[in-house]
Protein backbone atom coordinates (compact mmCIF):
# COMPACT_ATOMS: atom_id res chain seq x y z
CA UNK A 1 0.00 0.00 0.00
CA UNK A 2 0.49 3.73 -0.12
CA UNK A 3 1.34 4.13 4.06
CA UNK A 4 3.94 1.45 3.77
CA UNK A 5 5.98 2.28 0.35
CA UNK A 6 5.99 5.92 2.46
CA UNK A 7 6.74 4.43 6.08
CA UNK A 8 10.24 2.47 4.34
CA UNK A 9 10.80 5.89 2.04
CA UNK A 10 10.65 7.25 5.47
CA UNK A 11 13.01 4.95 7.61
CA UNK A 12 15.42 5.09 5.08
CA UNK A 13 16.08 8.66 5.19
CA UNK A 14 15.83 9.05 8.57
CA UNK A 15 18.57 6.50 8.92
CA UNK A 16 20.59 7.79 5.95
CA UNK A 17 20.62 10.95 7.76
CA UNK A 18 22.61 9.89 10.94
CA UNK A 19 26.13 10.81 11.81
CA UNK A 20 28.78 8.36 10.42
CA UNK A 21 26.87 7.01 7.29
CA UNK A 22 28.56 7.22 3.91
CA UNK A 23 27.43 7.01 0.85
CA UNK A 24 28.32 3.58 -0.89
CA UNK A 25 30.18 3.40 -4.21
CA UNK A 26 28.83 0.68 -6.34
CA UNK A 27 30.46 -0.27 -9.06
CA UNK A 28 30.33 -2.67 -11.76
CA UNK A 29 31.90 -5.66 -12.07
CA UNK A 30 34.78 -5.83 -14.75
CA UNK A 31 34.42 -9.16 -17.08
CA UNK A 32 37.84 -10.51 -16.38
CA UNK A 33 37.58 -9.24 -12.61
CA UNK A 34 36.03 -10.67 -9.25
CA UNK A 35 33.40 -9.00 -7.03
CA UNK A 36 34.41 -6.35 -4.57
CA UNK A 37 33.21 -5.84 -1.67
CA UNK A 38 35.72 -3.10 0.74
CA UNK A 39 33.86 -1.43 3.94
CA UNK A 40 36.58 0.26 5.96
CA UNK A 41 35.15 1.03 9.57
CA UNK A 42 31.76 -0.60 9.00
CA UNK A 43 29.38 -1.09 12.34
CA UNK A 44 26.47 -2.77 13.02
CA UNK A 45 23.63 -0.09 12.35
CA UNK A 46 20.84 -2.00 15.12
CA UNK A 47 23.84 -2.64 17.26
CA UNK A 48 24.83 0.79 17.44
CA UNK A 49 22.13 2.31 17.91
CA UNK A 50 21.32 0.25 20.98
CA UNK A 51 24.84 0.88 22.82
CA UNK A 52 23.79 4.60 21.58
CA UNK A 53 20.32 4.41 23.19
CA UNK A 54 21.95 2.53 26.56
CA UNK A 55 24.49 5.39 26.58
CA UNK A 56 27.40 2.47 26.24
CA UNK A 57 30.51 2.56 25.16
CA UNK A 58 30.72 3.26 21.01
CA UNK A 59 30.57 0.37 18.43
CA UNK A 60 33.99 -1.16 17.77
CA UNK A 61 33.81 -0.87 13.90
CA UNK A 62 35.20 -3.52 11.58
CA UNK A 63 36.34 -3.52 7.98
CA UNK A 64 36.59 -6.18 5.30
CA UNK A 65 38.58 -6.40 1.96
CA UNK A 66 37.07 -9.02 -0.35
CA UNK A 67 37.61 -9.08 -4.04
CA UNK A 68 39.34 -6.50 -6.25
CA UNK A 69 42.90 -5.16 -5.95
CA UNK A 70 44.97 -4.04 -2.80
CA UNK A 71 45.66 -0.65 -4.62
CA UNK A 72 41.92 -0.28 -4.90
CA UNK A 73 41.36 -0.66 -1.18
CA UNK A 74 43.82 1.86 -0.77
CA UNK A 75 46.66 -0.95 1.32
CA UNK A 76 49.98 0.83 1.47
CA UNK A 77 51.96 -1.75 -0.11
CA UNK A 78 54.07 -1.43 -3.66
CA UNK A 79 52.27 -4.44 -5.25
CA UNK A 80 48.66 -4.31 -7.20
CA UNK A 81 48.04 -7.70 -6.12
CA UNK A 82 44.27 -8.99 -6.13
CA UNK A 83 42.35 -9.73 -2.61
CA UNK A 84 40.74 -12.62 -1.28
CA UNK A 85 37.22 -13.36 -2.28
CA UNK A 86 37.05 -15.55 0.95
CA UNK A 87 37.63 -14.43 4.53
CA UNK A 88 37.91 -17.41 7.49
CA UNK A 89 37.19 -15.75 10.28
CA UNK A 90 38.38 -17.24 14.05
CA UNK A 91 38.22 -16.08 17.66
CA UNK A 92 36.88 -16.54 20.82
CA UNK A 93 33.82 -16.89 22.04
CA UNK A 94 32.01 -13.62 22.52
CA UNK A 95 34.69 -12.34 20.23
CA UNK A 96 32.46 -10.38 17.91
CA UNK A 97 32.59 -12.91 14.72
CA UNK A 98 28.87 -12.95 13.95
CA UNK A 99 28.11 -9.55 14.48
CA UNK A 100 30.58 -8.65 11.26
CA UNK A 101 29.12 -11.51 9.55
CA UNK A 102 25.67 -9.97 10.03
CA UNK A 103 26.75 -6.29 9.82
CA UNK A 104 28.69 -7.10 6.21
CA UNK A 105 24.80 -8.44 5.17
CA UNK A 106 23.46 -4.72 6.55
CA UNK A 107 25.94 -2.97 4.91
CA UNK A 108 25.39 -4.59 1.49
CA UNK A 109 21.23 -4.94 1.70
CA UNK A 110 21.64 -1.05 2.52
CA UNK A 111 24.16 -0.25 -0.06
CA UNK A 112 21.94 -1.85 -2.40
CA UNK A 113 18.72 -0.02 -1.49
CA UNK A 114 20.38 3.28 -1.77
CA UNK A 115 20.65 3.91 1.61
CA UNK A 116 23.74 5.31 3.27
CA UNK A 117 25.50 2.70 5.48
CA UNK A 118 27.19 3.04 8.86
CA UNK A 119 31.03 3.17 7.51
CA UNK A 120 33.98 5.26 6.79
CA UNK A 121 33.39 3.97 3.10
CA UNK A 122 31.87 1.46 1.15
CA UNK A 123 32.45 0.22 -2.28
CA UNK A 124 31.07 -3.04 -3.99
CA UNK A 125 29.91 -4.93 -6.87
CA UNK A 126 26.00 -5.66 -6.83
CA UNK A 127 25.27 -8.67 -5.05
CA UNK A 128 22.69 -11.12 -6.74
CA UNK A 129 21.79 -12.96 -3.63
CA UNK A 130 22.77 -13.30 -0.24
CA UNK A 131 23.21 -17.06 1.13
CA UNK A 132 23.39 -17.59 4.60
CA UNK A 133 23.92 -20.59 7.09
CA UNK A 134 24.11 -19.32 10.45
CA UNK A 135 22.95 -21.24 14.11
CA UNK A 136 22.56 -25.25 14.40
CA UNK A 137 19.44 -27.33 13.78
CA UNK A 138 18.31 -30.66 13.48
CA UNK A 139 15.37 -32.89 11.92
CA UNK A 140 15.86 -35.96 14.28
CA UNK A 141 12.17 -36.91 13.57
CA UNK A 142 12.79 -36.97 10.04
CA UNK A 143 16.69 -38.42 10.52
CA UNK A 144 18.56 -35.98 9.80
CA UNK A 145 21.30 -34.72 12.74
CA UNK A 146 22.40 -31.75 12.81
CA UNK A 147 25.40 -31.93 11.09
CA UNK A 148 23.57 -33.72 7.97
CA UNK A 149 21.68 -30.83 8.09
CA UNK A 150 24.70 -28.12 8.43
CA UNK A 151 25.82 -29.83 5.24
CA UNK A 152 22.22 -30.18 3.48
CA UNK A 153 22.18 -26.32 3.51
CA UNK A 154 25.78 -25.89 2.58
CA UNK A 155 25.35 -28.00 -0.38
CA UNK A 156 22.42 -26.11 -1.38
CA UNK A 157 24.29 -22.57 -1.26
CA UNK A 158 27.36 -24.12 -3.29
CA UNK A 159 25.22 -25.71 -6.14
CA UNK A 160 22.70 -22.55 -5.96
CA UNK A 161 25.33 -19.72 -5.85
CA UNK A 162 27.03 -17.55 -8.46
CA UNK A 163 30.44 -15.56 -8.89
CA UNK A 164 28.00 -12.19 -7.55
CA UNK A 165 26.51 -13.69 -4.80
CA UNK A 166 27.37 -13.14 -0.59
CA UNK A 167 27.73 -16.25 1.29
CA UNK A 168 27.83 -16.24 5.14
CA UNK A 169 28.51 -19.28 6.97
CA UNK A 170 28.58 -19.04 10.79
CA UNK A 171 29.83 -22.12 12.67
Amino acid sequence: SFCALLDSLLSLAVVSSAPGYCWPQIIARKEDGSPVLHITAGRHPMLEQSLLERGGDDFISNSVALGGKTKAVGMACESNEYLPRLLLLSGPNMGGKSTLLRQTCLITIMAQLGCMVPADSCKMTPVDRIFTRVGASDKVLEGQSTFFVELAETANILHSATQDSLCILDE
